[in-house]
């Protein structure tokens, strides 16, 4: 199972790259990379909660309770960005018809 999480991981960190890469990036395209980072986060925080011992462990709450506390914030800004973004090309549609 924690191998799982290593491989999600890579693939967070590899889509984020795709996304940084792109030419014509937006702001949702920015917010979609920090959100694969947390998602990222987590991934590598289950995958160590797995492999340290118990009682080294005590360090990695940073991981979960930063994502859990950013996750709600982060979706919610992206939806409100993506929609906001998708009225402005039916509003721009409207004017070329």
């Amino acid at each position: 199972m924690r191998e799982i999480a290593l491989i999600g991981f890579v693939q967070t960190l590899f889509f984020s790259l795709l996304i940084a890469t792109k030419r014509k990036r937006e702001t949702k395209d920015y917010l979609l990379i920090i959100f694969l980072l947390f998602v990222g986060a987590e991934l590598i925080y289950r995958y160590l909660i797995k492999t340290i011992t118990e009682s080294d462990n005590k360090w990695l709450a940073l991981f979960d309770i930063s994502y859990w506390a950013l996750f709600g914030p982060i979706t919610l800004r992206f939806c409100l960005i993506c929609s906001r973004i998708g009225c402005s090309h039916q509003n721009q549609d409207n004017t070329i018809s």
